[in-house]
């Protein structure tokens, strides 16, 4: 408080104020500014909350002095009111004649209530307004319109003078309510340090931004909502008489399209099948195509373009960073709930273009994201993307799948193959067997003719060829015989119980009677009687000793023609 105001302190009357209003023009006049020749009813002054007469009470004096000038109420009651409006009315004018008039930054908040309960708030700063006043003009003692450097206009009023709305296109409109009674003896320093539109004297009751500022900040704060996802469904652009999932799943599918309109690169899914192809016989050929994951840059991407018979949710020009799949058109379809329809997938694949499916469901398998997350995911996550058709892609697949068929043809004749020659060789099996028992019936009626002498001549010859270790065993004709075949079939004219089987051994008798008889050839070599009966086997095993005096009878024969058994006589 300044020393001027100090003083007025002391020896203040409690019915008397610094102001008044002049009763011909209505304006603020101060006590201070009059002069000893305008004391009492000459200053002319009027209350202007009652507009009763005052009177100015020491009119001129130095505050010094100890005169304390004032204005009092000539015959009126001063009321409550009577300080509050006086105070007001000095501001306002106070406030019309400055040169320069700053208003302060408007600030508008709002709050969304979000579909999970949570409130959402927002605030929004205007512009700073800072100009010269270069025109005035009352429009009452209670209002005034300040014209500023720019053009527009400013109102100025006290309490309760007009509807803000009644103004129309002002830039803004200034009232002015003083709480303060002890104002009425503020000097015009202390007013004017009071009068700021920090809202204690003066507020701002309009502004032309109110109504776009007020409209950005619930923008704001619902936008702060879409950030989370948490936006009421019923607050989303959807069809008349969509329900509350559907206005759920329709946010998340308008937040996945919002994500890709803002991108230019997502990570393509990989891309992995089997083409198989499967014998009769329940064999399984399979050949694996696999894509690798890549980054796909995307460029002029749009939504709700038209194709033949069905409308894409994004169409864009994608190109991979790395591999082999080149620049393609690409669509991609997000599915909430609802997958592409095979009829759709259909016309995919008759247009022949790159389509990427996105599972949105997938991306809440962690909680809920906020749109920047989703955005995020929208971009980087694979699992929750997958291939439903690519140009080059299928190619591949047909590749695949005429491999696969290849290797099982190749498969199916290499079997039947075996299984032919494995006939052939059964046929052949059953053709030797066939002619084996042909062979055998026909060497078993050719035995049946045989005498006892010619039997046992060919039996010999069957027998040497077995003891020689040859492979076949022929008698005279050429016939092969299985071991002990000829005996069998000879058992009509040779009893078995005559030839025992050690006599028919390679050391048996009959070897070596053969010996004996070959001999006896001319040119044969010699043979010694002790060799002779020192490898024969043991004559218990002979079963009948007629056989060894057969033995004798033969030497003692064929002495006199082979010289070479002569050895045996000292023996």
């Amino acid at each position: 408080m300044c020393s001027e105001t100090a003083r007025m302190d002391r020896g203040r009357p409690a019915g008397g104020m610094a102001w008044a209003a002049d009763a011909r023009s209505s304006r603020p006049t101060y006590i201070g500014a009059l002069t000893r020749e305008q004391t009492g009813l000459k200053c002319a002054c009027i209350c202007p909350k009652c507009n009763a007469q005052l009177q100015a009470v020491n009119a001129g004096s130095d505050f010094s002095s100890g005169r304390l000038p004032f204005f009092r109420h000539h015959n009126a009651q001063q009321g409550p009111g009577c300080k509050y409006r006086v105070a007001e009315l000095a501001a306002l004018r106070l406030l019309a004649e400055r040169g320069l008039i700053e208003i302060p930054a408007q600030r508008k908040t709002a709050t969304y209530i979000g579909s999970s309960g949570k409130p959402y708030e927002a605030e929004v700063i205007g512009e700073a307004i800072s100009e010269m006043i270069v025109d005035r003009r009352m429009v009452s003692d209670a209002q005034v319109i300040l014209t500023l450097a720019s053009g527009r206009e400013v109102i100025a009023l006290l309490r309760g003078q007009q509807e803000v709305g009644e103004f129309g296109s002002v830039l803004a409109v200034i009232e002015i309510e003083v709480n303060d009674p002890e104002a009425a003896w503020m000097s015009p320093d202390e007013i004017l340090a009071r009068s700021t539109l920090d809202g204690e004297w003066m507020r701002v009751a309009y502004h032309q931004d109110d109504e776009r500022l007020s409209r950005l900040a619930g923008d704001e704060a619902r936008n702060r909502a879409l950030q989370q996802l948490d936006i009421n469904p019923e607050d989303f652009d959807l069809p008349v008489g969509a329900t509350k999932k559907q206005a759920a799943e329709s946010l998340l599918h308008w937040a996945v399209k919002d994500a890709l309109l803002g991108l230019d690169r997502i990570q393509s899914p990989a891309f992995k099948r089997r083409a198989m192809a499967v014998e009769e016989d329940g064999e399984l050929h399979t050949v694996e195509v696999f894509v690798p994951s890549t980054w796909i840059s995307i460029a002029e991407v749009a939504d709700e373009v038209l194709f033949d018979g069905y409308r894409p949710d994004i169409v864009c020009v994608g190109r991979a960073e790395k591999g082999f799949l080149g620049r393609f058109r690409l669509l991609v379809e997000v599915a909430v709930t609802h997958k592409v329809t095979l009829a759709k997938m259909e016309m995919i694949e008759r247009d022949d273009v790159a389509c990427i499916e996105l599972d949105v469901m997938r991306f809440g398998q962690g909680g809920q994201v906020s749109l920047s997350q989703l955005r995020q995911l929208v971009a980087e996550d694979v699992q929750c993307k997958a291939w439903l058709h690519h140009p080059r892609i299928r190619r591949m697949l047909v590749d695949a799948q005429l491999k696969a068929d290849a290797a099982r043809d190749a498969s199916a004749a290499r079997k039947e193959a075996e299984r032919a020659a494995e006939r052939a060789r059964e046929a052949a099996k059953r053709e030797r067997e066939r002619q084996a028992r042909i062979d055998a019936l026909t060497r078993q009626e050719w035995a049946s003719t045989l005498d006892r002498p010619t039997a046992l001549t060919e039996l010999r010859h069957v027998l040497e060829n077995r003891w020689a270790g040859r492979g076949t065993c022929t008698s005279s004709n050429g016939m092969v015989w299985e071991r002990d075949e000829f005996e069998r079939a000879t058992s009509h004219v040779i009893a078995e119980d005559e030839i025992r089987t050690g006599v028919l051994t390679f050391r048996g008798i009959a070897r070596h009677l053969s010996k004996v008889i070959h001999a006896t050839r001319a040119g044969a070599p010699s043979l010694d009687y002790k060799d002779l009966v020192s490898t024969m086997e043991d004559p218990d095993s002979w079963g009948s000793q007629p056989w060894i005096a057969l033995l004798h009878q033969a030497i003692d024969r064929k002495r006199s023609v082979n010289p070479v058994l002569e050895s045996t006589a000292a023996a």
